[in-house]
């Protein structure tokens, strides 16, 4: 019974230092200044965030007219859905190219997209 008392105040001091280093550790991370290079680096991705997406949508459109096996193209498919989904597409767009799993749609309208985000 001592035992079993000492070693849960040996856990328990120990999963309370544990806290405490993951908190110091997440203060840092939050309080971290950036040189004039990395915010500029940070500002690009999030200004260049919607071209990136439509880089992966494009991706994935390849790899749909590639896919061999139907398992394979039901994956892609959900991750088409959620990448428009993402990019904020209208919903009855989505409900469309979804229902209708084609390629070619899918295809067109993402040259459309990419044509009005130049």
């Amino acid at each position: 019974m001592i035992y079993l008392a000492v070693s849960c105040k040996i856990i328990f001091a120990i999963c309370t230092a544990n806290d405490k280093i993951r908190a110091t550790s997440d203060e840092n991370m939050a309080k971290r200044e950036y040189s004039e290079y990395q915010k500029d680096v940070i500002s690009n991705y999030y200004n260049n965030l919607s071209a990136i997406a439509l880089g992966k949508l494009s991706e994935l459109v390849s790899e749909l007219y590639l896919a061999d096996t139907d398992a394979k193209r039901d994956r892609l498919w959900q991750r088409a859905a959620k990448a428009m989904t993402n990019l904020k597409i209208p919903g009855p767009i989505i409900d469309h190219i979804m229902a209708k799993k084609d390629v070619k749609i899918l295809a067109k309208n993402l040259n459309d997209w990419l044509a009005k985000a130049k």
